[in-house]
C-alpha cells in the first residue's frame, strides 16, 4: 500500500483530504469539543471522479484525544489502519454499487425520455 498523506482543503486546519491511491479519498471534518477537550471528527468517502461525499458510518463523530498539531496525523493513522483491515473497502464497494445502480437507472430513464420525445 502506498504511503497515505493528507492535504488541507481550502487551507483549513479542520478539513483534510486523504488520497487512498485507488480512485477514492477520505474527507475528514474535525472540530474541537471544549467540554470533553477532544476532537470530534466525521469522515466521508469520495470517488475522485465525482463530486459526491458518502458518510462512513463507522467514522461518524469519532473522538480523538489529540492536540491541534497532531489531530490530522491521528486521522491519517486511523485511516491507514482501517484501509488495511478492510473496513474502508466495504464502503468503497458500496459506493461503487450505488453509482452503478444510479448509472443503470439513469440510462433507463434517459431511454424512456428520448422515446417519449419522438
Amino acid at each position: 500500500m502506498e504511503r497515505l498523506t493528507y492535504e488541507k482543503i481550502n487551507n483549513s486546519d479542520n478539513v483534510i483530504k486523504i488520497d487512498l491511491h485507488n480512485g477514492y479519498s477520505v474527507i475528514a471534518i474535525s472540530g474541537w469539543n471544549i467540554q470533553d477537550k477532544n476532537y470530534s471528527t466525521t469522515m466521508y468517502l469520495k470517488d475522485n471522479s465525482i463530486d459526491s461525499l458518502k458518510l462512513i458510518e463507522e467514522a461518524e463523530n469519532l473522538r480523538f484525544n489529540a492536540k491541534y498539531k497532531t489531530i490530522n496525523s491521528a486521522i491519517l493513522k486511523w485511516t491507514g489502519i482501517h484501509m488495511e483491515d478492510g473496513t474502508l473497502q466495504k464502503y468503497i464497494d458500496r459506493y461503487h454499487y450505488e453509482m452503478t445502480c444510479f448509472d443503470l437507472g439513469n440510462e433507463i430513464m434517459e431511454k424512456a425520455r428520448l422515446s417519449n420525445a419522438s
